[in-house]
């Protein structure tokens, strides 16, 4: 464990602790708004995959739930976890330190084992938290990568498979151009609601996560903008089974 890692050490902890309730408080409203309709049918056990902190996580949606299972990777990601939420859901929050998304050597990750992952828990509801559009860093030049194609497709056909419920947040784009667009909610089947052209009318250099076509055509899905620094905007989309 890695306690001054940039990227999972008590350094982003801190930085996130401060963030929360400064540049992602907006985006923070917007996700609490479109979690809330989620239909998580009768699930009583809700799997948050890569929740770090849980920074994000509305309480809105935690309180649904008997029990909240946290699965990462990372220890100090966990200990926090516990540290924000056991006392807030008493007897509830269970923590499991564990890479369901098969995160190997090499830059590559094993869908099977998030298919194995899924298993353990056939009724629950799955939330994926702001993780999936990471996992174009694990794979080192993932738009060249027929793995990683073939990664995204193995993803595509768990969800399509999966009857329970499940959501994801992810970033979309990034970059220091701020998108025109925010809280805009389409429906299963539904084309992006604005051209890359018109959603950075500036320009300017942003990234492109790959995630366009990781979920299911006819999820549910919202766009939402998220100042993520001073300087620094996420184009946040947040899927879910229809």
């Amino acid at each position: 464990m890695e306690l001054f890692s940039p990227t999972g050490g008590l350094r982003w902890h801190f930085r996130a602790l401060l963030r929360r309730r400064t540049f992602w408080k907006e985006f923070r409203t917007q996700l609490e708004r479109f979690l809330a309709r989620w239909d998580t049918g009768s699930a009583k056990t809700l799997v948050l995959i890569a929740p770090s902190g849980g920074y994000t996580l509305p309480p809105s949606l935690l309180r649904r739930f008997d029990t909240l299972v946290a699965i990462d990777r990372e220890p100090l990601a966990l200990f926090v976890f516990r540290l924000r939420w056991f006392f807030r859901f008493p007897g509830r929050v269970v923590t499991r330190c564990s890479d369901a998304l098969g995160i190997a050597e090499g830059g590559r990750a094993d869908a099977g084992v998030l298919a194995r992952t899924l298993a353990e828990y056939p009724d629950s509801a799955v939330l994926f938290c702001n993780v999936l559009g990471q996992m174009r860093f694990v794979f080192e030049d993932a738009d060249e990568r027929e793995d990683f194609t073939r990664w995204r497709a193995e993803v595509r056909e768990l969800l399509v498979g999966r009857s329970a419920p499940w959501a994801s947040y992810h970033e979309r784009w990034s970059g220091e151009p701020m998108p025109v667009i925010d809280g805009c909610e389409f429906g299963p089947g539904g084309e992006n609601p604005l051209p890359f052209e018109e959603l950075y009318p500036d320009g300017g250099e942003v990234l492109d996560h790959l995630t366009e076509d990781l979920f299911p055509a006819e999820s549910r899905r919202a766009w939402v903008r998220w100042r993520f620094d001073s300087d620094f905007w996420h184009l946040v989309e947040v899927a879910s089974r229809p």
